[in-house]
């Protein structure tokens, strides 16, 4: 049985909805580039990747796009609830917003799905562990009131470029960085040949919407040997 169609979903399902078919797509897309650098790089080209896609899935009547486009390193949008807030100087690496109609506050009524992204893999030759900072400067962005990623919506995604190592190491070792945060673990349900990894697990959060639930989408980008 299908499941419903996307028009009859709830506002925010129907923008998380598009938002990841669009990102899937966009990375799958990246990885046939075989970009090599930092962060910095590969964010610039997923971000010109996901207006592309965006763009194709409307002109082929898809109803998988959207009418607003990612915004890249800004910062959080202020809330009424977040005046002189450390979290209103963060800055999420993309966001995606819609405008709530529904909501009758218009200082409340923007939305926005958070796209926070980092590179997997092995330690760097300088010592530096992308895995645990994925958790660190990643995950716990979502969950650490100073930080607020995802406020007052309820989910986002985590995006990595996997630069080297297995998903089964790069997941023992993220769920190992994931323990001080009381987080609960990514299980991996990996399809084998598919280098686009999907996961997602909800935790509680000290503000609003909680619980929340993070999806995490692993590109594979290692070189080809």
């Amino acid at each position: 049985m299908s499941g419903p169609l996307i028009s009859d979903l709830p506002l925010w399902e129907r923008h998380e909805q598009r938002v990841l078919a669009v990102l899937r797509s966009a990375l799958r897309r990246l990885r046939t580039m075989r970009i090599q650098g930092d962060e910095d790089k590969l964010n610039r080209e997923l971000y010109f990747l996901l207006r592309e896609v965006n763009k194709e899935n409307k002109k082929s009547g898809s109803n998988l796009w959207l009418d607003e486009m990612p915004i890249r390193e800004a910062r959080n949008p202020p809330t009424p609830d977040t005046e002189d807030s450390a979290s209103e100087k963060k800055i999420p690496d993309l966001q995606w917003r819609y405008e709530d109609h529904q909501e009758p506050d218009p200082r409340r009524s923007e939305r926005t799905f958070v796209i926070e992204c980092k590179r997997l893999g092995a330690p760097s030759s300088a010592g530096w562990r992308f895995n645990d900072h994925y958790v660190d400067d990643g995950v716990r962005r979502f969950a650490h009131p100073n930080w607020r990623y995802g406020k007052d919506v309820a989910s986002g995604a985590m995006a990595g470029y996997v630069q080297s190592m297995t998903p089964v190491d790069i997941v023992a070792d993220v769920n190992r960085a994931l323990g001080p945060l009381k987080v609960p673990t990514l299980t991996l349900l990996q399809v084998a040949g598919d280098p686009l990894t999907e996961m997602d697990h909800s935790f509680d959060r000290p503000f609003k919407i909680s619980p929340f639930r993070l999806v995490h989408l692993w590109i594979d980008i290692c070189p080809i040997a």
